[in-house]
């Protein structure tokens, strides 16, 4: 009865001091984008959160730690096609300052379907997306440095399905015999390095 009852209590300590997550996530935000599968220590696992749509590799979230210390993000081993989790190339796209400034991290880091990263300490909070993120606030930003651009007119396409605007920009002049040109940059979320390329179109 006795080792019975040491085992028992050890079970429930066991139970009570299990490891505990080193880090907090957030997607509260435009672009966010995960699915936490599980958060216990130093090995969260995380998917793209589909909702509801097909199998799709687009993931930007926010990770706040609880102190310092190496976390490894664990992605599924197959991702709509990819065999490494859809960490791209250059490993995930990071940013120390709340999504304003994006670096790449680098494979250095990344291990198959999985990377990681070293809190320095407690509170320390890092965003890491698929890609370069480019949200509504990115527009924004543009058009107000473009505020003085006469050639620039902004204006509403239609609206999606979900009833948000879409947005139409354009330059020149309309005029007889001028036939107009369609440039899109995107068609998916991921797709939003592209925007940034549409950009320095718009703005040469």
């Amino acid at each position: 009865m006795f080792l019975r009852a040491i085992a028992i209590a050890g079970l429930a300590c066991g139970l009570a001091f299990a490891d505990e997550p080193l880090v907090e996530f957030n997607t509260d935000f435009p672009g966010g984008n995960l699915l936490v599968q599980a958060n216990e220590g130093k090995s969260p696992v995380v998917a793209p959160d589909l909702r509801g749509g097909r199998d799709w590799f687009y993931w930007y979230f926010e990770a706040k730690a609880s102190k310092p210390g190496r976390v490894t993000f664990v992605f599924p081993e197959k991702v709509a096609g990819f065999k490494n989790g859809a960490i791209g190339n250059q490993g995930p796209a990071v940013s120390t300052d709340g999504g304003k400034t994006w670096a790449w991290a680098g494979r250095e880091n990344v291990r198959e379907n999985a990377f990681f990263h070293d809190f320095s300490k407690a509170g320390e909070t890092i965003r890491y997306a698929v890609t370069i993120p480019y949200t509504e606030s990115n527009l924004s930003e543009f058009l107000e440095k473009q505020a003085g651009n006469s050639h620039l007119q902004t204006g509403v396409l239609t609206q999606s399905n979900e009833g948000r605007d879409v947005e139409l920009l354009e330059i020149g002049q309309r005029r007889d015999g001028r036939r107009p040109v369609i440039v899109t940059a995107r068609h998916h979320a991921v797709e939003t390095m592209a925007s940034y390329v549409l950009e320095g179109f718009l703005a040469e």
